[in-house]
């Protein structure tokens, strides 16, 4: 089976400046010695790797989730597949229609109402007119905020602007769907509401592609998962066992903390 997205080698690196890095990485007492021996300039970028050399294929009708902890390079993965930012070394080859939602609001324009940004929403995602009505009652009704569909989207809750882009990206017709922990914000309702839909996709044949630690939902309705740590690809499994090397890693590195 021909894989919907083919990550190869791929590796982002990031160019700071050393004034940033050594705050993050040095404490006061060294950053202060090394300045009055003259050995640091204000205009030393130093690189720093989000990403080493990653590889894996993901199909269609899985349903995928990415763990690790922050600054793992969970989400510069994400923003790589989604051709938001370029790699800087290996290649991702894409093959269809791909719908992102790494952010509340993501592809939706402010000044537009909630019922205009659908229209557009589904334009962006290369849809004709004809099949965005198609879903038009569906993304409404999952969305539930009928009441506000002549609203300007700037005017938006948080709650009400995740209803509305997680509903266009559902029900609009993509073959891979990739979410950035964006399904947390809203209630335990929605939330229920949305996994189910994302299974439901699943079983339609798109592939799903979610940063997300909510465990139960990992358990629940993932095929597969994969563990990201300081940029390198660690584990890529069955849930249950990735689930297991995530926490071993957490428990190490809380043990080497304390001692």
């Amino acid at each position: 089976m021909k894989p919907l997205i083919d990550v190869c080698n791929i590796s982002k690196r990031y160019r700071l400046s050393s004034e940033n890095a050594e705050t993050q990485q040095r404490s006061l007492k060294k950053t202060l010695h090394r300045l009055l021996a003259g050995g640091w300039s204000r205009n030393e970028m130093v690189e720093f790797w989000a990403l080493k050399d990653i590889s894996f294929s993901l199909y269609s009708g899985e349903v995928v989730a990415i763990l690790g902890q922050n600054g793992s390079g969970k989400s510069t993965l994400l923003k790589l597949m989604s051709r938001i930012i370029e790699p800087t070394d290996g290649k991702i080859i894409l093959s269809g229609r791909l719908g992102a939602l790494l952010e509340i609001g993501t592809g939706m324009h402010p000044d537009l109402t909630g019922l205009e940004n659908i229209y557009f929403c589904g334009a962006l995602l290369g849809m004709k007119k004809k099949e965005i009505v198609r879903h038009l009652d569906e993304i409404i009704s999952f969305a539930d905020i009928e009441a506000f569909l002549q609203t300007p989207f700037k005017k938006y809750s948080s709650g009400m602007a995740l209803r509305l882009a997680a509903s266009i990206l559902l029900h609009l017709r993509t073959d891979v769907l990739i979410l950035d922990e964006i399904l947390s914000v809203g209630d335990y309702d929605f939330q229920t509401l949305c996994f189910d839909k994302i299974k439901q996709v699943a079983n339609d044949g798109r592939l799903v592609l979610c940063v997300t630690h909510h465990e139960e939902w990992i358990s629940s309705y993932c095929q597969r998962a994969l563990l990201l740590k300081n940029g390198q690809l660690l584990a890529d499994g069955s849930p249950g066992d990735v689930l297991k090397q995530y926490h071993s890693q957490k428990t190490i590195e809380t043990y080497a903390e304390i001692t």
